[in-house]
């Protein structure tokens, strides 16, 4: 179905609300709010459908007119996504109007000031509101009075929006269809936003040295052929707790992306070699069904003999597993990038195939022959039936008379790879 898109850009002073405001209009939790200033470090995007209009939501990071050196990573971008939103909401704390800074924010939106809407938040009672005189000097296109902690006003605001969409010039018709989505995971300062920023090839995530850079989920969509891709860079998953919050819930909206997702790219640091909380990351993937690419980062950085450890530690710890894809990268220089652009399309590639319900049980019937399972708890199961149900990942479902052992199913799984070539991507497999 053809729907109608507006691309909006939420921008205001640190601490005004922006991100409370992006999770109200979406329901649901987007960006990481708190009281702490700078907690959105880098710019956020989703989308919401409001009858016919998909609106695609961007939560910049709170704008200074003179940032230190961390929080200049992640404001570099925000023009960018100004140049191409079709409104932009200035974002007010009606309680805490900081002129200064605000005066200098205003500077630079004011060649965008068709498409500017002021929203005046934080107001809780709208019958006693009293507004400060400093607020009359920021007169844009619209103004609207709302809580996004509260969600007033927020009804006035998307009703506005619909209105607005339908007095677009170019109405931007576009075809929404279900991507694939792709999480990059792993653990702190491993190089994940690095590796993100090369396969969009542009730097869409901030970088840097410290611990900790990538709170939020970033999104962006990666087309590769004709494939459409959605790709997340996440925050960096420790297993050891925590003590910094922020961090904590980075962490667990990081953990949230693997269910969601068809593939992980597991990056691990090269230089720090195979960890614990790498090979968490790698079977909490295999055990839900979603399909790891494990990439080597920082590959230049190590000597031959520290090479060959590394590959003699994967080999050893997937054992049953050598079907997962090992793509070895340098993002610094930007090597491994095409070839892990290449095992990401034969992944998809390999999720797509279906296994016609005849020749798979021709196969089955066969093989149940040849070699049987060993009797469980006495009795011997006998096979019925087996269909493909699904893709991405292919999935397939055993109707049995009895129960075979778990090490039996793992040669079940095994052979219908091997048969059917379904190569680096997991199978989903019910009894």
């Amino acid at each position: 179905m053809k729907k109608k898109s507006v691309v909006i850009s939420i921008l205001g002073l640190p601490n005004s609300g922006k991100s409370t405001l992006i999770n109200t209009l979406a329901n649901k939790k987007v960006s990481i709010t708190d009281d702490q200033p700078h907690t959105t470090r880098d710019y956020v995007t989703t989308n919401i459908e409001v009858d016919d209009v998909v609106l695609d939501l961007i939560d910049l990071p709170g704008y200074i007119d003179t940032p230190d050196e961390y929080l200049n990573i992640f404001q570099k971008n925000i023009h960018h996504n100004i140049d191409k939103s079709d409104l932009i909401f200035l974002v007010l704390d009606s309680k805490n109007p900081n002129q200064l800074d605000m005066d200098k924010l205003i500077k630079n939106l004011r060649r965008y000031s068709a498409k500017v809407w002021l929203l005046i938040n934080k107001v809780d009672n709208f019958d006693e509101f009293y507004m400060d005189d400093v607020i009359y000097n920021y007169q844009f296109s619209k103004e609207f009075h709302i809580s996004g902690y509260h969600k007033k006003g927020i009804n006035l605001l998307i009703e506005s929006i619909k209105d607005y969409s339908d007095k677009l010039n170019n109405h931007k018709s576009i075809q929404r269809s279900e991507s694939n989505k792709l999480a990059i995971i792993g653990r702190p300062n491993v190089g994940k936003s690095s590796v993100f920023n090369s396969l969009l090839d542009y730097e869409r995530s901030g970088v840097s040295s410290i611990p900790g850079t990538t709170l939020d989920v970033v999104s962006e969509f990666l087309t590769l052929e004709e494939t459409i891709f959605e790709i997340s860079d996440t925050a960096g998953i420790p297993r050891k707790r925590q003590k910094n919050r922020l961090e904590r819930v980075g962490s667990l909206m990081s953990l949230k992306q693997i269910p969601i997702s068809s593939v992980t790219l597991i990056v691990v640091d090269a230089k720090d070699g195979l960890k614990v909380e790498d090979i968490k990351l790698i079977y909490e993937c295999i055990e839900r069904n979603v399909t790891p690419i494990i990439v080597l980062n920082k590959w230049d950085l190590i000597e031959n003999t520290e090479k060959e450890s590394l590959e003699k530690d994967i080999k050893h710890e997937l054992h049953n597993n050598n079907w997962i894809s090992i793509v070895r990268t340098s993002t610094l220089n930007n090597r491994g990038i095409d070839l892990l652009e290449l095992t990401i399309k034969d992944v998809y590639s390999s999720m797509s195939q279906r296994v016609k319900t005849s020749e798979l049980n021709k196969f089955m019937r066969s093989l149940w022959l040849s070699k049987p399972p060993h009797p469980y708890r006495g009795i011997r199961a006998k096979l019925k039936y087996v269909n493909q149900y699904s893709t991405y990942p292919p999935a397939f479902s055993f109707q049995l008379k009895g129960n075979v052992p778990k090490n039996y199913r793992r040669y079940l799984v095994n052979q219908i790879r091997k048969e059917f070539n379904f190569g680096p991507t997991a199978i989903k497999v019910k009894f």
